[in-house]
């Protein structure tokens, strides 16, 4: 059932003037939880971190990939990305995947990561917000507007997707190991430090075609990598592995490089 929301209570009723509804549908009115969920084959996407100027262009782009946006009355966008019923159970084992992926390709990685399970609050559309005392507009809307992707193409990116979250749970252990030299307070915390260090600056301002595109774009992001990773800088890395990947970087590679650093 559709259910509509106050923040502290839900309704099926649609008469009731609540300015929120649940994402996707629920079985019944016991509780709006993900486990209660009936239906799986919605996500959304919003970026209050990004001007409203801004989200408007991204958004603008991506019509053909939305169902529907609405307008919160305050400084975002909702962006509801529909999968036909037919891959609902696909969408219901691998959701964060499949949102992640979305985000990532999509938006920038720029998208609110609250957003992330199937029971999210979402504004309802035509509704006045109370607290701005402005319309939630609906400004685009496409009842059979679902996500343009057959779930062959789509389950290679959600492997991807897991093997960058393997990757990431494999540096994180081996920075928790290494981040037990820098204990006593803030001031020793290698977060974002190794950014001005020359070799990774270096890397991270220069840019390269591809993989081993031009230059010496391959030792360039091996070296910037294990400068940070000796350190225990997971900031940085972060910035250094983001860039890879816009390169052509596959998580394989990468986490063949991190392996590496470790054995140095």
């Amino acid at each position: 059932m559709i259910v509509y929301s106050n923040l502290h209570t839900i309704t099926n009723n649609k008469y009731v003037d609540w300015e929120f509804e649940v994402l996707n549908e629920l079985n019944d009115l016991t509780a709006r939880t993900d486990a209660n969920c009936k239906q799986h084959t919605r996500f959304l996407f919003e970026m209050d971190s990004v001007p409203l100027e801004e989200q408007c262009k991204i958004v603008e782009t991506l019509k053909d990939k939305l169902v529907r946006i609405t307008y919160s009355g305050s400084k975002s966008l909702h962006c509801i990305v529909e999968f036909d019923p037919s891959m609902e159970n696909q969408c219901r084992l691998y959701y964060k995947q499949i949102w992640t992926y979305i985000n990532r390709k999509y938006f920038n990685g720029k998208c609110d990561s609250k957003c992330i399970n199937p029971s999210r609050l979402t504004r309802r559309p035509g509704v006045i917000r109370k607290d701005k005392n402005k319309e939630q507009k609906l400004l685009w809307y496409n009842p059979n507007g679902y996500f343009p992707v057959q779930w062959q193409e789509l389950w290679v990116e959600v492997q991807e997707v897991m093997k960058l979250a393997q990757l990431h749970e494999t540096l994180e252990r081996s920075l928790n190991a290494k981040q037990t030299a820098f204990t006593g307070g803030n001031d020793d915390d290698p977060n974002g430090k190794c950014e001005n260090n020359p070799k990774v600056k270096y890397y991270l301002n220069t840019s390269f075609l591809k993989e081993s595109g031009n230059g010496d774009s391959d030792s360039s992001f091996f070296t910037a990598l294990c400068v940070a990773h000796t350190a225990g800088d997971k900031q940085t890395i972060q910035k250094i592995i983001d860039k890879a990947r816009r390169e052509g970087w596959s998580t394989t590679q990468i986490n063949h490089k991190l392996r590496r650093c470790g054995e140095m």
